[in-house]
């Protein structure tokens, strides 16, 4: 029998007078039995017909748009994980409030006011931050409907956001990377250096590995939005290069970089 998890399922166990125990299984979102083991045809044809019921309960209206982009190759497969989990957190908010709207509403530019509104609400109640979120999660949402001929237009876009946060505290003016720079080890004065030039988060820093130098430039896949990096300044050559040497760099000739040193492992 082949196994397979499938969500929203839920089992209830039974008694029976022989001492032993059975086991029934359910569609959370419908209540329906389904029937058979997990797995097998039987129980899959039940699972099948539940989902259908609510693919056909929620076609046409803001519901459907949630599970046609969280089930797409784009929210699956071009989003970080973690991303995807605070995605369908906040558009499951969003399905207790805009959940039955016909997706024709959506297109009339006055929904606008609608989904603002909702965010003003929600604002007040959990934080100005959470509301922006909210909101743009809808946005990338409808950008994607907007994309694939569902809606033929986007009217969130462009929405100014309520958060703004203060970083004027945490920003090292030139002074400040001065007198890191005469006493911190190399390694933190090299982490510093290629912060500084490719903007990168902390862990993608942390995770980048001796074979993303390439000698003039930095290749790299960001975590969150997996995109590649950007070229290195000179500094960070001067002070990238010769530790790779002395912690046996592997240097091999290119038509473009006649000594390029190439290390496997952690930068830091």
């Amino acid at each position: 029998m082949v196994r397979t998890k499938l969500e929203g399922v839920f089992p209830t166990y039974k008694g029976l007078k022989d001492g032993s125990r059975q086991t029934y299984w359910y569609h959370r979102a419908t209540g329906k039995r389904l029937h058979g083991e997990p797995g097998s045809a039987e129980f899959i044809a039940d699972y099948a017909a539940a989902q259908k019921t609510i693919r056909d309960r929620h076609a046409g209206t803001f519901n459907s748009l949630i599970r046609a982009y969280t089930a797409s190759i784009e929210f699956e497969e071009k989003l970080a994980t973690s991303t995807q989990a605070e995605y369908k957190r906040m558009l499951t908010k969003a399905e207790g409030e805009f959940g039955k709207m016909p997706i024709a509403a959506l297109d009339d530019p006055r929904v606008r006011k609608d989904l603002l509104d909702w965010r003003e609400k929600i604002a007040r109640a959990s934080g100005q931050r959470e509301a922006d979120n909210r909101l743009s999660a809808i946005s990338a949402m409808l950008t994607w409907s907007v994309d694939r001929g569902k809606l033929t237009a986007n009217h969130l876009r462009g929405f100014k956001r309520l958060y703004h946060a203060d970083r004027s505290e945490i920003i090292w003016l030139p002074e400040h990377i001065a007198a890191f720079m005469k006493v911190a080890p190399i390694e933190m004065q090299r982490a510093l250096i290629i912060a500084l030039h490719t903007g990168q988060r902390e862990g993608d820093i942390i995770r980048l590995p001796w074979s993303a130098y390439k000698g003039d430039c930095i290749e790299l896949r960001q975590g969150k939005a997996r995109r590649h990096g950007r070229p290195g300044p000179d500094s960070l050559h001067r002070h990238t290069a010769p530790h790779a040497r002395r912690h046996g760099a592997c240097v091999a000739a290119y038509p473009d970089h006649e000594d390029r040193p190439v290390i496997q492992g952690a930068l830091f």
